[in-house]
C-alpha cells in the first residue's frame, strides 16, 4: 500500500509508525522468505538505514511498564513524558502491574476448532475484572489474548455477568494500537 503513493513521483516521503511494534502476520513460509513480512518503513529505517527521526517521550505506560521496552528495543532511549501521574495501588504494593501464574494441574486447555482456551483462566479473568469493577465502575479495562477461543471464551463470561462496561476484549492483533487505564493479558499457553 505505501507503494501506490509513489506512482505519483513525490518529492518528500513521510511514514509515521514504529519498525518495534507489532509486524504484518505473514503465514506463507515462501513470503516470509521473500521478506514479504517486512513493511515498507521498516526496509527503509532498519534494513537500508535511512534517516529517521524516534518519540523519545511516551504518554501511555506507566514508567516501570515503560523501563522493559525502553530497554529491550529502544537503547533505554524511550522515557515517559513527567506530566503523567498514576494511582498504582490495587495491589497494596504500588505496582503498576502483577503475575499470576496457573499451575500445570490448571492448564486444561480446550479447542474450538484450531484455536485454544482454557477454561480456568478464564474464569480468572472474569474474577478480575469483576474485583475491579466492586471498587472502579469507570476506568477503561483492556484484556488480551493470543487466541481467538480465549477471547471468545472471555467475551461471553463478561457478558453473562453483566462486566462489559468499558471493557474490550480482544486478540492481540485487534487490540494493536489501542489501550485501556487498565490491561489484563490471557497468554493461554504458558510451558
Amino acid at each position: 500500500e505505501t507503494l501506490i503513493a509513489f506512482q505519483h513521483n513525490p518529492q518528500k516521503v513521510l511514514l509515521v509508525g514504529d519498525t518495534k511494534q507489532l509486524p504484518a502476520t505473514v503465514i506463507s513460509q515462501a513470503a516470509k522468505d521473500k521478506h514479504y513480512d517486512w513493511s515498507m518503513m521498516w526496509r527503509l529505517a532498519e534494513e537500508c538505514r535511512q534517516p529517521s527521526l524516534m518519540i523519545t517521550e511516551q504518554y501511555r505506560m506507566h514508567p516501570e511498564i515503560c523501563q522493559w521496552p525502553s530497554q529491550r528495543y529502544y537503547q533505554g532511549r524511550l522515557t515517559t513524558a513527567a506530566s503523567l501521574t498514576f494511582n498504582c495501588s490495587a495491589d497494596g504494593l504500588n505496582r503498576p502491574y502483577a503475575f499470576y501464574a496457573m499451575s500445570a494441574q490448571q492448564n486444561k486447555e480446550g479447542k474450538v476448532g484450531n484455536s485454544s482456551f482454557i477454561q480456568k483462566e478464564v474464569n480468572y479473568v472474569s474474577d478480575i475484572v469483576k474485583k475491579l469493577r466492586e471498587t472502579d465502575s469507570t476506568s477503561t479495562v483492556g484484556v488480551i489474548t493470543f487466541y481467538m477461543a480465549q477471547k471468545d471464551k472471555i467475551s461471553d463470561g463478561l457478558k453473562q455477568k453483566h462486566l462489559m462496561n468499558n471493557v474490550k476484549v480482544s486478540t492481540v492483533d485487534g487490540f494493536q494500537g489501542d489501550e485501556g487505564d487498565i490491561v489484563i493479558i490471557s497468554f493461554v499457553r504458558s510451558n
